[in-house]
């Protein structure tokens, strides 16, 4: 294992396969949901979109037989229609339709990143459980996580739950929870590939640039953090 994550307290899981990851997810959601649900009868899971997710919702969604009291949130959106292929809102709904969780989207119909950013942090503050049970979450091989590109993103202040970032090649507008309200989680699972599990052991055992939002958050939340590697 590599010797700067375990010096932040990361456990380090390697599944294998994508069929094997969705597996683990589904069981780690489903045993620390219960727990909440046991405790307060509310529970939130916060999770991300993209490409890898596809390959992972559905084992996730089938997990648990009633997602009543749970409330389904995003770590990041696109700041584009909810209707929109590109949508990460889109993307859970289609896994979670049949299932009786409250899904608490980011984008809504505000028409500037910073009124949708508000406007979420209402829904957010309103809708979830906090602290939330689990998010799954990915990172880039730039060092970003959700869509804290930055170390300024990591560090904007403010009390709201989610900001307005912007993507930094695209400039195209961002909504996405913040660094703070995303360590308000009890169990952090982070899914990459093994190029991104190689990226992540150089930037730790080279005591990589605490800049980087990925190895902010490690340093911040390692013990609660559990990286599941896949082969595929």
């Amino acid at each position: 294992m590599s010797r700067g994550l375990q010096e932040c307290g990361v456990t380090i899981k390697k599944p294998g396969s994508m069929e094997a990851v969705g597996d683990a997810l589904a069981h780690l959601v489903r045993i620390n949901t219960e727990s909440d649900l046991a405790e307060s009868g509310r529970a939130t899971v916060v999770l991300s979109g993209g490409n890898t997710p596809r390959h992972y919702l559905q084992a996730v969604a089938n997990g648990r037989e009633s997602w009543k009291g749970i409330s389904v949130t995003l770590s990041d959106e696109r700041f584009v229609p909810t209707n929109d292929k590109e949508s990460n809102e889109a993307l859970i709904r289609s896994f979670f339709l049949r299932t009786e969780a409250e899904i608490v989207g980011l984008r809504g119909t505000a028409t500037l990143p910073t009124k949708a950013a508000d406007e979420a942090t209402e829904r957010v503050n309103n809708s979830c459980h906090w602290p939330a049970s689990v998010s799954i979450l990915g990172f880039g091989l730039d060092g970003h996580f959700a869509s804290l590109f930055t170390e300024s993103d990591c560090q904007k202040p403010g009390s709201t739950a989610c900001l307005a970032t912007r993507h930094p090649a695209t400039g195209a507008g961002r909504i996405s929870m913040r660094f703070d309200r995303l360590l308000k989680t009890r169990r952090i699972i982070f899914v990459c590939n093994r190029d991104k599990y190689a990226y992540l052991q150089e930037a730790a055992d080279t005591n990589g640039p605490s800049t980087l939002p990925i190895m902010r958050f490690l340093k911040a939340s390692g013990d609660r953090i559990e990286l599941l590697v896949t082969s595929d």
